[in-house]
């Protein structure tokens, strides 16, 4: 048997039997959660309606049968899903397929040199990367007062969240996870766990925690929260809450988009836009200041990122309180 071969038990292996075993195999498994639904659902919701889960492996080679091979098969992929004008999912979905193919082919269960799943620069071309929306500075003050009036000073548990999102500069989904037990107000510290989903740690930052030090503004916004959710596990406990026990990261979108009509014009996560160009154009820190607070860890990475432990507390703590007042200042009303 030719080692260019995939061995003879092989054969019977289908593209689920595949997709399932690459999906449990260990270099997945160390993949955020997150990352594996998503997988997960390219294969299900794209990749087995058009191939039949049962197809066997070895039949989607890039070369193989007469016109209805591997690569054939791909292309019918990538066109159904660019039909609604989705490149990059069609992208996306392709890559991960393609991961799949690459997982036989180490297994021995497709030739080398024969995986159907290739991202041409003109696959890429047609995607037009965009931004999250965001604001200009001069922009910040009337959102920050329609913010404040809303709701005629009656309490909210959603315009709170969004308030906490702005002064704490977190990313949506680790602000609406923080319990109770994280907040420090001896320390004036949040301390978020760094296996949070809402972080976004790549697997091998995850025992890595996210410190924020808390400000006056957002110490009264804690106070406010605590006569309302304070016997509660999450700050912002929600009895509506399906899959979690507090609110989702999608109604801060969906407030500023149905309560403040700033859908297309503001995300939360667009936020975060603003906090990095204030705080160097407007407050004078350096980029990694409010980098860090953002929650991002560049200074983790390669041979520096095995030695440097630094957390930059004074200066963020600093940085916080610079950055509450500018928001005051700017017409937010606390609490």
């Amino acid at each position: 048997m030719s080692l260019n071969r995939p061995k003879e038990t092989s054969d019977a292996l289908t593209l689920r039997q595949v997709c399932d075993a690459w999906m449990a195999s260990p270099s997945r498994q160390k993949k955020a959660p997150s990352t594996q639904q998503e997988c997960r659902r390219h294969l299900d919701n794209h990749v087995l309606k058009v191939i039949s889960p049962d197809r066997l492996i070895k039949d989607l080679e890039w070369d193989s049968g007469d016109g209805s091979g591997g690569r054939q098969l791909v292309q019918q992929i990538r066109k159904g899903i660019e039909a609604r004008k989705s490149y990059d999912m069609a992208n996306r979905v392709i890559r991960t397929l393609g991961q799949v193919c690459d997982f036989a082919i180490e297994q021995g269960w497709m030739r080398r040199g024969q995986n159907p799943c290739t991202i041409s620069p003109d696959d890429r071309a047609q995607h037009q990367a965009k931004g999250n929306p965001t604001l200009t500075v001069d922009q910040v003050p009337n959102f920050l007062r329609e913010l404040s009036a809303y709701g005629e000073g009656k309490f909210d548990l959603v315009a709170t969240a969004l308030k906490m999102h702005l002064l704490l500069c977190t990313r949506p989904g680790a602000l609406v996870a923080i319990e109770w037990s994280w907040v420090n107000e001896k320390d004036a510290l949040i301390k978020i766990p760094g296996s949070t989903p809402g972080l976004k740690r790549p697997s091998d930052q995850k025992g890595i925690d996210h410190l924020i030090p808390i400000a006056d503004p957002v110490m009264e916004l804690l106070d406010v929260l605590k006569q309302v959710n304070g016997s509660k596990q999450h700050l912002f406990h929600s009895p509506r809450g399906r899959k979690d026990l507090h609110i989702t990261p999608s109604a801060l979108n969906n407030f500023l988009k149905e309560q403040l009509d700033l859908g297309g014009k503001l995300t939360a996560q667009g936020w975060r836009d603003v906090v990095q160009t204030v705080s160097q154009d407007d407050l004078d820190y350096s980029w990694e200041v409010p980098d860090r607070q953002l929650g991002h860890l560049p200074h983790k990475k390669g041979v520096r990122g095995h030695y440097d432990n630094s957390e930059l507390l004074d200066k963020r703590r600093e940085f916080m309180r610079d950055w509450s007042k500018w928001c005051i200042k700017q017409g937010l009303a606390v609490p």
